[in-house]
């Protein structure tokens, strides 16, 4: 049963309908739009709910934000200072919440069905099994929890629909983090929820006073590795790591500093 009253979590809402694309004026968006943010009341330290997100018709609030992305995109926050993130669709009902020992087995089951398709034009079908099994086997994620790895799920509505994990670059790390997971079920995919669950791992990782968030993504994800550039992080260095098996992951290294 899943503990979702007691978790932290984010929640993002938008109002009912799918964005205007069309011209409206110099801004570009529907002139009845705003942009509102509300927290909830907070039930337990560190819980915060994003609320609602709508359209902030303002240009200059806009460019405040440093949103330069095309007309009718949502962003987080319409105020100096504050990142802004694409969400060319609306998102309902999407939470992310942290996930017990006993979720665990949601996020294997998630990974099995995820995998595949995520990777089908990057890795071969036995590199695919080879790493699942190096991966998502139960006894493997719970010593990574046991070591201190946050594992997340993220929900439309009651829905497990993808996962992030996270935690220090190493045992005694202090200001280096490592993102080790984030994944979608693919009909989430380009809708915002990818960029919504990045930027709670980055507020998190922020919270704990780290100072940089790395993460290793296979050099051929292309459209992986777009997203994170979108959302400020660089490539810092490339790896080729033997995994066994005759296999290698070859990956590129990515920060953002924080």
């Amino acid at each position: 049963m899943l503990r979702q009253r007691q978790l932290r979590e984010i929640r993002l809402s938008v109002r009912q309908g799918v964005p205007d694309h069309g011209m409206s004026g110099q801004d570009g968006l529907s002139g009845s739009g705003r942009e509102v943010i509300r927290r909830s009341p907070v039930k337990t330290p560190g819980e915060f709910r994003l609320r609602r997100v709508f359209f902030c018709p303002r240009r200059d609030c806009r460019e405040a934000a440093g949103c330069n992305f095309l007309p009718a995109m949502l962003y987080s926050r319409c105020n100096q200072q504050e990142e802004c993130f694409k969400m060319p669709y609306a998102v309902e009902n999407i939470t992310i919440a942290s996930a017990s020992r006993e979720e665990l087995p949601i996020v294997a089951r998630l990974a099995e069905r995820i995998w595949p398709e995520a990777y089908r034009t990057i890795l071969d079908e036995g590199q695919i099994r080879y790493m699942l099994k190096m991966m998502y086997d139960l006894p493997v994620l719970e010593k990574e929890y046991g070591e201190g790895t946050r594992f997340d799920l993220i929900f439309d509505g009651g829905t497990p629909v993808g996962f992030t994990s996270y935690g220090p670059c190493s045992e005694h790390s202090r200001e280096c983090a490592k993102l080790h997971k984030l994944y979608l079920d693919a009909a989430y995919h380009n809708r915002g929820i990818g960029t919504l669950a990045l930027k709670h791992v980055i507020a998190e990782a922020r919270k704990k006073g780290y100072k940089v968030l790395h993460l290793n993504v296979n050099r051929h994800n292309t459209a992986a590795i777009r997203a994170y550039e979108r959302n400020g992080f660089h490539k810092a260095n490339e790896m080729v790591t033997d995994i066994g098996g005759g296999f290698v992951m070859d990956d590129y290294i990515m920060e953002i500093r924080l």
